[in-house]
């Protein structure tokens, strides 16, 4: 999974990337495994 970062300048748009710095906060994201172990959307 990209980084909110890496869409950023993937798009051409770094010069945002400190602007946007500045409004994020530390989180996280659950992701939920089946049984074999593989990632499930």
């Amino acid at each position: 999974m990209k980084t909110w970062r890496e869409r950023l300048e993937a798009n051409g748009l770094a010069q945002y990337v400190a602007p946007f710095s500045e409004l994020t906060k530390p989180g996280f994201i659950l992701e939920k495994e089946n049984a074999a172990g593989t990632l499930v959307n």
